[in-house]
């Protein structure tokens, strides 16, 4: 198997070969909606791609799961009741094309995912809130610290929409809907060793920075730093 070094130079050159596209000018910020933010940063995908480089020459370390106990009570029916409001959604005031929704951790999702909201090559890491979301009949919101972290995030077919149409929730897991609004199956960042007697390995995404577009533009873009035992990756997705 490759060591996480050799993979990346592999996959810089590969990059290179098929001509990475231009970043986009800066765009307007997405209506907070009451949303909670950290300090301003700087952002680039060089930057992104450099921390990546540089993960790669150091060991692996596992996440680690935090609030344990905590996740360990929302089984899969309370997940169900977990709903986020639709009107704290990243750019739901009408300011971007697809509002961004914020999935909570859980059972069967235990290990946070970083985001960030981008807007003018500045980043913001997008707090978690447990004001958020509503908890049906439970009573989970009362019990949730304020470092817990999200699970994942999806995108809404616009301001007040009630679907969505793209969804990245847990793991390395992606899918997007088709024209008869429809999910399909599910995709990974990457895959080593599938179907082979070695073990499989599916390297996460630990971080996410979310750049909407205007109101009547087509395009989402989504960085992405993912991580694993052999591997290390930095992604640029343009979603339309």
């Amino acid at each position: 198997m490759l060591n996480r070094r050799q993979f990346l130079l592999v996959m810089g050159a590969l990059g290179a070969l098929a001509g990475l596209p231009a970043l986009p000018q800066a765009r307007s910020r997405a209506g907070t909606s009451g949303i909670q933010f950290g300090t301003a940063k700087p952002f680039s995908f060089d930057a992104l791609k450099q921390r990546a480089k540089a993960m790669a020459t150091t060991p692996y370390e596992e996440p680690v799961v935090r609030h344990d106990a905590v996740l360990e009570s929302i089984d899969y029916d309370a997940f169900q009741e977990i709903v986020f409001k639709r009107e704290r959604g990243l750019g739901e005031d009408g300011s971007v094309n697809f509002p961004a929704q914020f999935f909570h951790l859980g059972r069967y999702f235990k290990i946070p995912v970083k985001l960030h909201a981008l807007d003018g090559g500045q980043s913001r890491e997008i707090l978690y809130r447990s004001e958020y979301y509503t908890f049906g009949g439970t009573s989970l919101g009362k019990i949730f610290p304020d470092d817990l972290g999200f699970s994942g995030f999806r995108l809404q077919d616009g301001p007040g929409a009630t679907t969505d149409w793209m969804a990245f929730l847990g793991a390395s897991y992606f899918r997007s809907s088709g024209e008869l609004n429809q999910y399909g199956l599910s995709a990974r960042g990457v895959a080593i060793d599938p179907a082979l007697p070695t073990p499989e390995e599916f390297p996460r995404f630990t971080e996410f920075w979310l750049e909407p577009g205007t109101p009547d533009s087509k395009e989402f873009v989504i960085y992405a730093l993912l991580d694993g035992p052999s591997v290390t990756g930095a992604f640029r997705m343009v979603c339309i």
